[in-house]
């Protein structure tokens, strides 16, 4: 039986008729075939390895998913890296340098209840200082969702309340849908504000649970060369690592890579904090040396993609 797992970013959309299909194959002892459509949640996250407990795995196929951070015992028909890495073909470009202008960027596609959080704290805590985007969407804000978030502790009302009086435009007046159109040049258009700040905080799509599914949110920095903290699922910056890149943990405390969720975010928050209370000078410094490491990485994704003909390292 092919079942389709219908994810988005950590939460399971079709839960309730996926897991009956499962149920009703391991009562028919079917061979299961779970179709996670090229996206990357946690196997443990969404509950599947509690519904399949005891049943026979040679009975279950992975198929189409890229999540490889679990050791799972089931066959899987895909063991490749997420296809975002070879997308950002199709915005390769290199940045200039930090202008001066503002010190952090934030942009939000799909609004989640840690991503408003987030965007809520940042536009507090660094005023002036934050380049900041948000891509219309038709639904409403994400508070009350019911979906993995939900329980991590998020303080969600004083966003709530900010969301609600605020505005937050998209810079480059792209809607969330435009980025399924191969006509709109999304993460292009995005990369023209580059230059106006010098660190990027980049909210990835899967954060919960034990996954490693880059999304166009890192490839984008790594391909253009700016440096980046990660909101990701613990050990997402280690994971890059393993594949060759280089991260900012001489230049700033990476602690927050061994935390998920609110925890991961709160350790962030206080990198953030420093480097804000720095005069001009030395976060320019910082900025400078942080950016030598993106130029490094922007050699190691070329790698690759089998692309790169000056393989200098710095």
């Amino acid at each position: 039986m092919l079942v389709t797992i219908e994810a988005v970013g950590d939460s399971w959309v079709n839960a309730h008729s996926a897991q009956l299909q499962i149920r009703q194959a391991m009562i028919n002892k079917q061979d299961i075939v779970l179709d996670f459509c090229n996206e990357g949640p946690s196997f443990a996250l969404l509950g599947l390895h509690k519904i399949l407990d005891n049943y026979n795995p040679a009975y279950v196929v992975l198929h189409r998913y890229p999540n490889t951070a679990e050791n799972l015992p089931y066959v899987r028909t895909f063991n490749g890296l997420s296809h975002f890495w070879q997308m950002s073909n199709q915005y390769a470009q290199t940045v200039a340098s930090w202008q001066g202008e503002k010190r952090f960027g934030l942009f939000l596609g799909r609004r989640t209840r840690a991503r408003c959080c987030i965007m809520y704290q940042v536009a507090q805590a660094y005023p002036q200082q934050v380049l900041l985007s948000s891509m219309s969407q038709p639904n409403g804000l994400p508070f009350d969702i019911d979906d993995y978030e939900k329980d991590q502790g998020w303080d969600t009302t004083p966003a709530k309340a900010w969301w609600d009086n605020n505005t937050i435009v998209s810079i480059d007046n792209h809607a969330k849908n435009d980025q399924w159109d191969p006509q709109q040049n999304t993460n292009s258009d995005l990369l023209k504000h580059y230059p106006r700040f010098g660190i990027e905080i980049v909210p990835e799509t899967y954060t919960l649970g034990d996954t490693f599914f880059v999304t166009e949110k890192t490839v984008r920095p790594l391909r253009s060369g700016k440096p980046f903290f990660s909101y990701g699922p613990k050990h997402f910056l280690t994971r890059l690592k393993a594949l060759g890149f280089k991260t900012w943990d001489l230049i700033w405390d990476e602690d927050y890579d061994n935390y998920s969720s609110v925890q991961r975010w709160n350790k962030i928050k206080q990198q953030l904090d420093y480097l804000y209370q720095l005069d001009n000078a030395n976060f320019a410094q910082i900025v400078a040396h942080a950016e030598e490491i993106a130029v490094y990485n922007q050699s190691v994704l070329l790698d690759m993609l089998g692309q790169n003909i000056d393989s200098k390292r710095i």
